[in-house]
């Protein structure tokens, strides 16, 4: 399946003007030495220099990096209507499967999803430039730049039309299939990088709707940080950040505190990053904030390898114990709350996710979770089609034929007419 990305069309264009900028403007004798393939230059059409007996070499040309403000104005100055014929051609060489799968495919009117699609397309494409000319913009302070990202990916996700809340496409959408729990005093709230915001093999995301009272941030977001910052101050509820600090409390332990604090409600904050990204965003939480570890046997009880294993690549030793997000929190509120169905059903759940992201990625199922599909609305449709088809040469037949009768019965009374008047002049 092909992904359409409002970057691909953009992407011929500034590749032509660099290369020109390149060509016109080598390389001073001054500079660093290049690495042999960056000093290679194409040679000329028509010419091989190749040694006689080899191989003609193929030249490989690479697409620029658009690196100075002339480039970015003309990305930005680009021309829409160009950009939107060419998302056009895209969806006109779709299948149905892959039209169903992005939601775009309305049996009624097949046409109707794909202007609702480029309607939505243009809007994304139009704050995607404002975004990029703030970014380009030195007055801008980076934290604003900070906040119009964040804005952007929270509105847009990483693909267009994809659901909200597991950000899947729309014809794989898990949020209906979901088993969803209540927990008795703990409250779980993911605060999720820009980076995660929007991925399909992300875990996090579908703790919202099967784990009642979650909250999904987006980290540097304006709006969910304020929010945080509201949940961190809460005075009814003892606040941990899930960190595998040396200094970390047990789950134990801060299940003590709480209990002497606020009557042992508890807020538990997932960060949901990479391991980098993720040691970043602890540094946005205040000096003092309880932080709270998982015992060693707790992680991945029965299993050695992370359940999202198939969905996402990690580098280094499988079997080092890495987790996901919500197995993270499915271990934690195990030691919280001591439920065994919770966190059973979590794993479960995860385990939907997977099987779904890997049939958006065109790939096999792992875990056998996925519903057998319904009838194809695309057979309904060819069949009233064909109907249609049947019904409109029946009536261009009939009116031939009346057409037919219509002219042979003029023709017999265009006949009959000499003879009566031969008749007629028979007998005067």
């Amino acid at each position: 399946m092909s992904t359409i990305t409002d970057t691909a069309a953009s992407a011929a264009a500034v590749t032509t003007a660099v290369s020109a900028a390149d060509a016109a403007n080598p390389v001073p004798a001054d500079q660093p030495r290049q690495p042999r393939h960056a000093q290679q230059e194409p040679a000329p059409e028509g010419v091989d220099q190749s040694t006689p007996g080899q191989r003609p070499q193929r030249v490989v040309r690479r697409p620029s990096r658009v690196a100075s403000e002339e480039d970015i104005d003309e990305l930005l100055s680009g021309d829409e209507s160009e950009l939107m014929d060419r998302l056009a051609s895209q969806l006109q060489g779709l299948s149905f499967k892959q039209q169903e799968m992005y939601g775009i495919w309305n049996p009624e009117d097949p046409e109707a999803g794909r202007r609702t699609f480029l309607e939505q397309w243009r809007q994304r494409h139009a704050d995607r430039r404002a975004m990029v000319a703030g970014l380009a913009d030195p007055a801008v302070p980076p934290q604003e730049r900070m906040a119009l990202r964040a804005s952007y990916i929270h509105r847009w996700r990483k693909i267009l039309f994809s659901c909200p809340t597991c950000w899947l496409l729309p014809g794989l959408c898990v949020c209906g299939r979901l088993q969803r729990f209540a927990t008795q005093h703990t409250k779980v709230v993911i605060h999720a990088h820009h980076g995660e915001w929007g991925s399909a093999s992300n875990s996090g995301a579908i703790l919202g709707p099967c784990l009642e009272g979650t909250e999904v941030l987006l980290y540097n977001y304006p709006d969910h940080d304020t929010r945080l910052r509201e949940l961190l101050a809460d005075p009814t509820r003892t606040t941990a950040l899930l960190w595998p600090g040396a200094d970390s409390l047990l789950p134990s332990e801060l299940s003590a505190i709480a209990r002497e604090r606020t009557g042992g409600c508890v807020t538990v904050v997932a960060l949901d990053a990479t391991w980098s990204n993720a040691r970043r965003m602890q540094g946005w939480f205040p000096r003092g904030t309880l932080t709270v570890k998982l015992p060693a046997e707790s992680t991945l009880k029965e299993n050695k390898l992370s359940l999202l294993r198939p969905v996402r690549r990690y580098r280094g030793d499988l079997e080092s114990g890495r987790v996901s997000t919500v197995e993270a929190v499915a271990s934690l509120l195990l030691e919280l709350e001591g439920d065994e169905a919770l966190y059973r059903g979590l794993l479960d759940n995860l385990k939907i996710k997977v099987d779904a992201c890997r049939l958006q990625k065109n790939r096999t199922l792992v875990y056998d979770t996925q519903e057998p599909q319904g009838p194809s609305n695309r057979s309904k449709w060819r069949e009233r089609q064909a109907q249609a088809r049947a019904a409109a040469e029946a009536g261009a037949a009939e009116a031939a034929g009346d057409g037919v009768e219509a002219a042979a019965a003029a023709a017999a009374e265009a006949g009959a007419a000499p003879s009566t008047a031969q008749a007629a002049g028979g007998s005067v």
